[in-house]
């Protein structure tokens, strides 16, 4: 398809209307027909109907076969094109001859409706509205209704008219919970907010659902100008946070707004001591968000430091794992800014973080960097599939099934600690693939006093019973708790009975030392041949977050 720039003389008079010279320069090459412009891909017949030359745009369609369904770059329609113009009557052709329908949208899901109203077309409303040929719930991709869209783009009178004529409601908000005034705020439309404070149809207490206010809509539009006005004006306050505690600043550094940054910070107006209710600073919040460009400033301007973690002791390297800032990570490791020696209270590393979090792209790259090593383990002696599972981050364990060597220990371990049904199901599929191995293969023998009598699996962390029973610790007393007897005796036996035995902690260590290095041996043979290691290959079977919660600030799109 050719390109052809705007100024092209064709589009000049597909502009100007000229049916005649159109006519003849597209019945000389037919293929012309089909041209877009450079720029923003508009066709002949777009630009016909913007302008409104209704003769033009049916000659095009109709005899030189334009097609109806192409679109511009944007994913606007003929039909949506005549209602941004406000071209009526070819709207109503389009409709009534059945070349178009109402279902049409761009690529932000706006109707011919939401594009009258972005546009300020009135007129185009009340004739889509009034004939039925539209619907005032009609809404874009993210919620925006016709008057959210108004004054999204300063089209006061189109507001008027719809709130005058009892089309719309100022309780209308967008998936995110902004209200007329504070999409007004993110778009810097100072003269909508004058105009719905003053008339008193908003007030300056409306939040969104993440708790944000005007104020702080604005600086994570990098709007100053109505922050400016809306506190010069005493209509807000630099106290406002939204729900996680986050000010104008930590907004701002969360939206990589450095000009608002500076601004509040040289004009006295904000602290670098201001922290979230997690203890976020604005370089964590920045990390978190992926704003690389904002931790460089505050770091070169001596503005924040590196030591500093929030109340979880998470560092902008460990925050940046936990949000899927691979970037963010690497420019931190790659300028010495940060150590992957680096842990959190609970002895999380970067790894041990992402495996919590479900960031699959992060343990790859840590791991296939060498960055990393699976024998990592937190305070409590957790490893990253220990992590997965008790998060119930299914994606993260099938990776690490199917792509590394588990320790056996490690797997029984996490089968105990699952509470998701499937991720349960997945490692009971796992573990009975390695005892088919190891019982197909014969070296391995595994003698019943391993396996406790009560759950019949290989016992993790053994106790001996007056029963002479060597059972799982956990499992007998509680057991015990409930059944003051011998699951095999039926006799009395009471918790302080039960005694350790270093003897056979020694020999079950052996055992899984034992099987460990079997395990090893048949990875690494299948790695070399580049084969599958997933459950079902490499064993030829047959059949929430760690760090600061909400530290990303996502308020919506800005129209």
């Amino acid at each position: 398809m050719p390109f052809l720039d705007k100024e092209n003389p064709l589009f000049k008079l597909a502009y100007d209307g000229n049916l005649s010279e159109v006519r003849r320069i597209i019945q000389n090459d037919p293929s012309l027909i089909s041209i877009k412009t450079q720029e923003d891909g508009e066709t002949l017949v777009i630009t016909a109907a913007r302008k409104g030359h209704l003769e033009l745009v049916q000659w095009l369609i109709i005899e030189g076969n334009a097609s109806l369904t192409e679109k511009d770059n944007y994913g606007c329609s003929i039909l949506l094109h005549a209602s941004e113009s406000g071209q009526i009557e070819v709207m109503k052709w389009l409709l009534d001859s059945g070349k178009a329908t109402l279902t049409e949208k761009d690529d932000h899901g706006f109707s011919a409706l939401l594009i009258a109203a972005e546009y300020g077309r009135i007129e185009v409303m009340k004739w889509l509205l009034d004939s039925g040929k539209a619907l005032l719930e009609e809404k874009d991709n993210h919620g925006y209704s016709a008057l959210l869209i108004a004054a999204a783009y300063g089209q006061i009178e189109v507001m008027k008219w719809l709130l005058d004529a009892g089309k719309a409601s100022l309780v209308e908000k967008n998936n995110y919970g902004s209200s007329a005034l504070l999409i007004a705020a993110a778009n810097g439309q100072i003269e909508v907010m004058t105009w719905l404070l003053d008339s008193g149809k908003a007030s300056l207490f409306e939040k969104n659902n993440y708790g944000c206010s005007a104020l702080l809509i604005a600086a994570t539009n990098g709007q100053i100008k109505v922050m400016k006005w809306l506190l010069d004006s005493g209509k807000a306050s630099l106290v406002e946070k939204s729900n996680n505690g986050s000010s104008a600043l930590l907004i701002a550094a969360a939206s990589g707004q450095i000009k608002v940054m500076t601004w509040l910070l040289d004009s006295g107006k904000a602290s670098l001591v201001e922290k979230s209710n997690y203890g976020s600073s604005a370089l964590l919040i920045a990390a978190a968000n992926g704003q690389i460009e904002v931790m460089k400033w505050l770091l070169d301007s001596g503005k924040a430091s590196l030591v500093e973690k929030d109340n979880y002791e998470s560092s902008a390297l460990l925050i940046a794992a936990a949000y899927g800032r691979i970037e963010v990570m690497k420019w931190l490791l790659d300028s010495g800014r940060a150590s992957l020696a680096e842990k959190d209270n609970y002895g999380h590393s970067a790894l041990l973080v992402a495996a919590a979090n479900g960031q699959i792209e992060v343990m790859k790259w840590l791991l296939d960097s060498g960055k990393a090593s699976f024998a990592e383990k937190d305070n409590n002696g957790h490893s990253a599939l220990h992590l997965a599972v008790y998060y119930k981050n299914i994606d993260v364990v099938t990776y690490i099934l199917e792509n590394h060597m588990i320790s056996y220990k490690f797997l029984l371990e996490s089968i105990e600690l699952s509470v998701d049904e499937k991720i349960t199901d997945l490692l009971l599929n796992y573990q009975l693939s390695i005892e088919r191995l190891i019982k197909e293969e014969g070296k391995i023998k595994i003698d019943d006093e391993f396996i406790c009598p009560i759950t019949f699996q290989f016992i993790i962390d053994p106790i001996l019973a007056p029963d002479g029973k060597i059972y799982e610790k956990k499992v007998i007393e509680q057991w015990l708790e409930k059944n003051p007897i011998s699951p095999i005796t039926s006799k009395p036996m009471t918790l302080l009975q039960l005694v350790p035995n270093l003897f056979v902690n020694r020999l079950l260590k052996e055992k899984l030392d034992e099987i460990d290095s079997f395990l090893a041996r048949r990875f690494a043979l299948m790695n070399s041949l580049r084969i599958s290691h997933s459950a079902a290959g490499f064993f030829a079977e047959g059949g929430g977050s760690v760090v600061s919660p909400a530290l990303q600030l996502t308020n919506g799109p800005t129209l």
